[in-house]
């Protein structure tokens, strides 16, 4: 467990400067995933990602580094506390954990609902995902498969993937079966896909859904320009493109 360390609150250790009125509740968008790495007392750090939803659900994530295989996963509700600035975490064993919220980071409070300021409390921040909403939220519908046009045949599903800025997952179907993996968005335009699972149906058309998890594997950057994705390796051609089509409602 994280150690109690001597806290206060101080306006300097603040995100961001809101305006009369405003709190962290309703002038940030505060929903999203966090990760950063808690200190330890008996391990090398606490790898925690945290992510909340704009419905009030909350899923954390954490691995003490040095100690243990099993990674502790927790699922609940949180609520808003002092004037909207700070989060409390309703943990399914009773005990609480609050976060100070500010522009695209979380402080990891004491149990006093206090910052941390020894000389350990930069280390006590959890850093919101990179966002590029260009690309996430929207429906991507693919066009192009390793330099192919695709082409539905009758009973085809159509492939396409959703990038989900609020859980960091990329759903959608291969052609053949649905799939779900987390992402992460980095500097450059590039991004990491990590496992992900999918539905285990019979593929009569396994060449695409085959070449597209293919894609899935290897492609580490992505463009967008005028309503089209395209997933590349490297500054290779293409490995995919995808066109952006609106969800009916």
């Amino acid at each position: 467990m994280t150690s109690c360390k001597e806290s206060s609150k101080s306006d300097t250790e603040t995100a961001t400067e809101l305006s009369s009125g405003d709190t962290s509740e309703n002038a940030l968008d505060w929903n999203g995933q966090y990760k950063g790495v808690l200190p330890c007392d008996d391990c090398s750090g606490i790898a925690t990602t945290l992510t909340l939803r704009s419905d009030g659900d909350f899923r954390r994530v954490e691995f003490y580094k040095d100690k243990s295989q099993q990674a502790i996963v927790e699922r609940g509700s949180f609520s808003w506390v002092d004037a909207g600035s700070v989060i409390i975490l309703a943990l399914e064993d009773g005990r609480t954990q609050g976060y100070k919220v500010g522009e695209n980071q979380l402080w990891h409070l004491d149990e006093n609902l206090q910052q941390i300021s020894d000389s350990l409390a930069d280390q006590y921040i959890l850093y919101k995902n990179r966002m590029d909403l260009a690309l996430e939220n929207k429906k991507w519908v693919l066009k192009e498969l390793m330099g192919q046009p695709i082409e539905l045949q009758e009973g085809q599903k159509e492939a396409y993937l959703i990038f989900n800025s609020e859980n960091a997952m990329v759903s959608g179907n291969n052609g053949c079966n649905q799939i779900s993996m987390g992402y992460e968005l980095l500097e450059g335009n590039r991004f990491k896909l990590a496992p992900g699972i999918t539905t285990l149906m019979a593929c009569p058309y396994e060449n695409i859904s085959d070449q597209l998890n293919e894609v899935l594997d290897r492609a580490d950057n992505y463009t967008v320009s005028n309503d089209e994705l395209h997933l590349n390796k490297a500054r290779m051609a293409p490995l995919a493109k995808f066109k952006f089509v609106p969800e009916t409602p």
